[in-house]
C-alpha cells in the first residue's frame, strides 16, 4: 500500500501545465512541464514561509 505523495512545487504557475507523453519500449511516461511564476504578480507566497497555510490561492 504505497501512498503517492506529490512533491510541492513553489513559484510554479500550475495553470501553464503542458503534458508530453514519451513512449520507449512499450513504456509510456507522461512528463508535465510547468512554467515558473512571473515576478511582480499578486502572489501571497512572498509574504513569508508561514503565510501560506493552505492552497486557497490556486
Amino acid at each position: 500500500a504505497t501512498t503517492k505523495i506529490r512533491p510541492r512545487l513553489k513559484n510554479v504557475d500550475r495553470s501553464s501545465a503542458q503534458q508530453k507523453a514519451v513512449t520507449v519500449n512499450d513504456v509510456t511516461v507522461i512528463i508535465t512541464e510547468f512554467q515558473p511564476k512571473r515576478r511582480g504578480s499578486s502572489d501571497n507566497a512572498a509574504n513569508g514561509p508561514h503565510s501560506s497555510s493552505g492552497n486557497s490561492t490556486d
